[in-house]
């Protein structure tokens, strides 16, 4: 299965993006990992089938409600 590691840059700390992420990833069974970085950016390793990996890479573009991401990887 296809992985991928994202690096998202911008409000993303005290928004609850992590945790928000953790639960879309459960929600379209994606397995892997989310961490913030002592930069203040979130790194995620997902894994999971190109549509699974798609609709989650979308959804990390915006992140949560309060979230405001600059740069996606």
């Amino acid at each position: 299965m296809p992985t991928v590691n994202l690096l998202i840059k911008g409000k993303v700390q005290g928004v609850y993006y992590r945790i928000a992420a953790k639960d879309e990833a459960d929600k379209l069974g994606i397995t892997g990992w989310v961490k913030y970085t002592s930069e203040g950016r979130v790194e995620i390793m997902a894994t999971g089938s190109e549509e699974q990996l798609q609709q989650f890479t979308e959804w990390c573009r915006k992140g949560p409600e309060k979230a405001v991401v600059t740069k996606p990887w």
